[in-house]
């Protein structure tokens, strides 16, 4: 389905019934990269989006805070006022602006391999995937499953490369994010990988400032947890969705 916009238009999934939960998938990724996540979280209506300048959403010169309001209002326009935010790498930061910007939208908070501002780190590392032979898949997972499941990796990469040419109106916007300084009065879940090169665990201290009523769980994995560690990801925020209280069971 397609959700237009004065930009352009957001193509996204709906799958499911009961509360809703828009599900953001990371930079250079799809909505079907989120799919690993989304089948396990049975009760939910889960919306699966491209965000703009990815999958089948359109190019659009657009600010992270632009973007954010599009996610309400097509949440909105799917009777779904009030809902959870999933969101991975670039989809965290997407999450963060909503949570941020319309706070009374949103239920809970689960993000993943999340940062609430890039630094030259991460902006060094982002910059080696245009010319890298894998796509930068090597500092996306932790270094066993890359070795164990390079084969597939590549092969998954070569179906889904990376599109540099169309996330140039983006970059800009994610080299400056930085939201420190700010809180967000929301029950959150923050997971991260051990061996997650990108951000990880040096991002956690000020996430835990972001988010003063946030639980901090750390998988054995690398950055791309939704390819890595889906189902684990997938049951840990299940069960923080349903809880009443927020707690993990």
């Amino acid at each position: 389905m397609f959700y237009e916009t004065q930009k352009g238009k957001i193509y996204y999934e709906k799958v499911g019934t009961g509360p809703g939960v828009l599900i953001l998938h990371g930079l250079g990724g799809s909505y079907d990269s989120m799919e690993n996540i989304s089948r396990i979280l049975d009760g939910f209506t889960r919306i699966l989006a491209d965000i703009p300048c990815h999958g089948l959403s359109d190019n659009m010169e657009v600010s992270l805070d632009e973007i954010s309001e599009m996610f309400v209002n097509l949440m909105s326009s799917e009777g779904l006022e009030k809902f959870n935010l999933i969101g991975i790498s670039l989809g965290s930061l997407i999450s963060q602006k909503i949570a941020l910007n319309f706070p009374n939208n949103i239920l809970k908070i689960s993000l993943l391999s999340p940062a609430p501002f890039i630094d030259e780190e991460a902006v060094n590392i982002v910059s080696q995937w245009i010319t890298t032979e894998d796509g930068g898949a090597s500092t996306l997972f932790s270094k066993k499953f890359y070795e164990e499941n390079k084969d597939k990796i590549m092969e998954y990469e070569k179906t889904h490369p990376l599109q540099p040419e169309r996330l140039y109106n983006l970059i800009p916007w994610i080299i400056n994010f930085d939201v420190r300084g700010k809180a967000v009065d929301k029950k959150c879940l923050i997971i991260y990988g051990k061996e997650d090169k990108l951000f990880g665990e040096r991002m956690v201290p000020e996430l835990r400032k972001l988010f003063p009523k946030s639980k901090v769980v750390a998988l054995n994995s690398g950055h791309a947890i939704h390819r890595e560690s889906p189902e684990e990801a997938a049951l840990i925020i299940k069960s923080f969705m349903e809880r009443d209280d927020g707690t993990l069971k």
